[in-house]
């Protein structure tokens, strides 16, 4: 019985997620079921929420509320898409603004050296700055490459999704291609009029957008 149990395991895991997906990159278990926030109750990103915060991959505040609106630094951003791909953190030296001791040191080690992240220049990483949606959108876009998604695409592609967007012209030519993925997968509503590339993301709309990327990577 033990024997037919590990076969039978061994097989749902390896055809869990796309084929093209890094090996490193599993699903996230439920841990904490029925989990939920009293500040999300009704929110339009609560289901969201409720299934990331199941598999520990965010977490509420000290005070048990989830601050659905408040936003994002760069580190705390860097451990929810490490812990949603199901890696390790493992801290390395790589920025002289990050702390060995710090408790997303072993994130952003583990989140650049699979390419999610960069730097800010001059070795920074800058840990607690706000973390923009432009910025957000580029580093799911990475995420999603992780898991096997085609991130790839041409320059009137990107434009034709972009261009439907009043304020396409103020993205940074650095995002455009994260961005244009992003809606394009609708990891990102395209219902939106605006795309507010430089406005700090709010915890509820990442929580969206990684919710969004797991379901289309096939690992939730």
């Amino acid at each position: 019985m033990d024997d037919v149990t590990i076969r039978v395991t061994g097989v749902a895991e390896e055809t869990v997620g796309l084929p093209g997906k890094h090996s490193d990159v599993k699903p996230v278990p439920v841990t904490a079921g029925g989990i939920t926030f009293p500040d999300v109750a009704g929110h339009t990103n609560q289901a969201a929420i409720e299934t990331l915060a199941a598999r520990g991959i965010i977490n509420g505040r000290d005070n048990g509320l989830f601050v659905p609106d408040a936003t994002m630094t760069r580190s705390e951003f860097a451990a929810i898409v490490v812990r949603a791909l199901g890696l390790t953190p493992k801290t390395t030296d790589i920025f002289t603004d990050v702390s060995a001791d710090a408790w997303y040191a072993g994130y952003v080690g583990t989140a650049y050296t699979y390419g999610i992240i960069n730097g800010v220049g001059d070795g920074r990483f800058l840990p607690n700055g706000t973390i923009s949606r432009q910025e957000a959108a580029v580093m799911v876009a990475r995420a999603a490459k992780l898991c096997g998604m085609d991130t790839a695409l041409e320059d009137y592609q990107i434009l034709n999704t972009l261009a439907q967007f009043t304020d396409y012209v103020t993205i940074a030519p650095w995002a455009r291609a994260g961005l244009a993925f992003c809606y394009g997968e609708d990891i990102l509503d395209q219902s939106d009029l605006n795309v507010e590339p430089i406005r700090a993301i709010l915890r509820c709309e990442i929580a969206e957008m990684l919710c969004n990327l797991l379901d289309s990577a096939k690992l939730l």
